[in-house]
């Protein structure tokens, strides 16, 4: 695949997931509260939220509502749904994502959290 079509397909994911009717907007901290490191959530798709105060935010699809992902992820979320592969494990439900928190570098003794993803098998 030549380079310009690699990388001027971004945002052109199409995912599997039919969110009709999804409203709830979930955050990390809350839910790492609510059930732990351990839990390994689904990854059903991502978007971009381009209407966010603070500029365009990534967003997983997962068990019936979004979750809103650090904006760090961005990047890496466009890199996701810009390539056929990983978009085709996501649909086929092979990709999840646990919570894991960290001390964030420019505030001292903040927790922050952050997503790891992980194989579904």
């Amino acid at each position: 695949m030549s380079f310009a079509a690699k990388h001027n397909k971004a945002g052109s994911a199409v995912f599997n997931i039919d969110t009709e009717g999804w409203t709830e907007y979930r955050d990390l901290k809350s839910l790492f509260k609510e059930n732990g490191a351990e839990k390994v959530y689904p990854v059903y798709g991502f978007y971009i939220n381009r209407k966010s105060q603070f500029g365009d935010a990534p967003v997983i699809i997962s068990d019936g509502y979004y979750v809103n992902a650090p904006k760090h992820m961005l990047e890496e979320v466009r890199q996701i749904m810009a390539d056929p592969e990983d978009v085709e494990a996501i649909n086929a439900g092979l990709v999840g994502f646990t919570i894991r928190t960290y001390e964030a570098k420019n505030y001292k003794n903040k927790k922050c959290y952050g997503v790891t993803f992980v194989d579904i098998e």
